[in-house]
C-alpha cells in the first residue's frame, strides 16, 4: 500500500448551472466603468475550442470586428477586448468593454449579447471568414522572424499539451467552416453559462 494505490485524481470543475453576476466598485477618478462577460470553454486541445478562437476573431479582432463596429463605432464604448487563449484545462473566453462616458452598464451589456445572438440566428459572412484567415496567417509568418517568438510558442504548445499545436494551428484554424464554428457559439455561449461583471467606478451609477 502506498501513494501508488491512490490511483490518479484529477479535479474537474462542475457545469455551470445558471447565469452568475457581479458587481465590483472601487475609487477610480477619472475613469469610466468596464463591462465584463465570460463563458466557460473546453480545453485548448478540444476541437470545440478551436472553432471558438475562429469565432472569437470574427467577433473581437481588429476594427472589421463585429463588437467593435458595435460598440466603439456606435459611441457606446472606449475599446472593446476579447480574451481567448488555450489552456491545458477548460477555460473562459471573455469580453471586456470599457464605457464611454455616461454610458450605463446595462445598455452595453445588452448591445454584447445582441451581437452574439445574432450570429447565432444569422451565422457569419464568407468574408469575415476570409479576413481572420488572412490576419492569423500573417500573424504566424511574423512569428517565424526570430528564434525567441518561435520557442515561445512551441513552449505554450506544449504547456496546452502537445507541441505539434503550433506547427499545425494555422492549418487547423483555417480549415475551421461558418458552420462549425457557429454551432460551437450555440454550445458554449449562452445565458445558463456565463458570468457577467460590472465595474463602477466612486460616484458613478448603473
Amino acid at each position: 500500500s502506498g501513494r501508488d494505490d491512490i490511483g490518479h485524481i484529477y479535479t474537474q470543475e462542475p457545469k455551470q448551472e445558471g447565469e452568475r453576476r457581479f458587481v465590483l466598485k472601487r475609487p477610480a477618478p477619472g475613469q469610466t466603468g468596464i463591462v465584463a462577460i465570460a463563458w466557460r470553454v473546453p480545453a485548448g486541445l478540444d476541437q470545440d475550442h478551436l472553432r471558438l478562437r475562429v469565432m472569437a476573431s470574427i467577433l473581437g479582432e481588429g476594427k472589421s470586428s463585429r463588437l467593435y463596429r458595435a460598440l466603439v463605432d456606435t459611441g457606446l464604448a472606449l475599446s472593446v477586448y476579447l480574451f481567448d487563449f488555450p489552456n491545458f484545462d477548460p477555460g473562459l473566453m471573455t469580453i471586456f468593454v470599457t464605457l464611454a462616458p455616461g454610458v450605463a452598464h446595462h445598455v452595453v451589456e445588452k448591445a454584447v449579447i445582441g451581437v452574439i445572438e445574432l450570429v447565432k440566428t444569422q451565422g457569419v459572412l464568407d468574408e469575415e471568414l476570409q479576413r481572420v484567415r488572412r490576419a492569423v496567417k500573417v500573424s504566424h509568418a511574423f512569428r517565424q522572424d526570430s528564434i525567441g517568438s518561435r520557442l515561445s510558442g512551441i513552449n505554450e504548445a506544449i504547456a496546452i499539451g502537445d507541441w505539434k499545436y503550433e506547427a499545425e494551428f494555422v492549418e487547423r484554424f483555417c480549415a475551421i467552416d461558418a458552420a462549425s464554428c457557429v454551432q460551437a457559439l450555440k454550445t458554449y455561449m449562452h445565458e445558463d453559462a456565463q458570468t457577467v461583471g460590472y465595474f463602477i467606478a466612486q460616484g458613478e451609477g448603473l
